[in-house]
């Protein structure tokens, strides 16, 4: 269950319990999680919780499920490659919208979809997600080990930052 303001784990009148796999990332204004998607380990979830009075409220949480291609983005944005990685998924009122920015030594974290929620991910988070995403990575390709695939990553964040991509 994530931390509460009061310090008591059994209120939980108004929080429900974080997901209980994968990374975690607490902040003031927000909660996040980032996870394997049930039924297919090679893709991340995102979700993200608002903080009311010092507790997290998981029944509001925002959740965007990202691919392969995409984790790719989200870890060349935390190692340094571009400033920016924008997804959006679906359209009109739907729409749901995750950005991250590298923001002098931290990153920021945005996602809107009806209402709009937003943390800032410390550098040890931030590397902690890095390792969350290479593992889902890693399911994607069973067959490459950890190393093969983290060479991988290795070389197209570097094509990325040659060809001057920005997301």
């Amino acid at each position: 269950m994530p931390p509460k303001s009061n310090g008591s784990p059994d209120d939980d009148e108004f929080t429900q319990k974080a997901p209980s796999k994968g990374v975690h990332v607490y902040a003031k204004s927000a909660a996040l999680s980032v996870e394997p998607y049930r039924g297919d380990p090679s893709s991340i979830v995102w979700d993200i919780a608002p903080a009311n009075d010092g507790r997290y409220d998981w029944s509001k949480k925002v959740s965007i499920k990202l691919d392969t291609g995409e984790q790719m983005r989200v870890i060349a944005v935390l190692s340094g490659v571009v400033n920016e990685a924008v997804f959006i998924h679906g359209k009109g009122d739907g729409a749901k919208r995750l950005s991250i920015e590298a923001q002098q030594g931290s990153y920021y974290v945005q996602f809107s979809a009806h209402k709009g929620y937003a943390l800032p991910v410390g550098a040890l988070d931030a590397g902690v997600v890095v390792l969350a995403l290479a593992t889902a990575i890693c399911e994607r390709f069973p067959k490459l080990s950890s190393a093969d695939v983290l060479s991988v990553v290795r070389m197209s964040l570097r094509d990325l930052q040659r060809s001057g991509e920005r997301q």
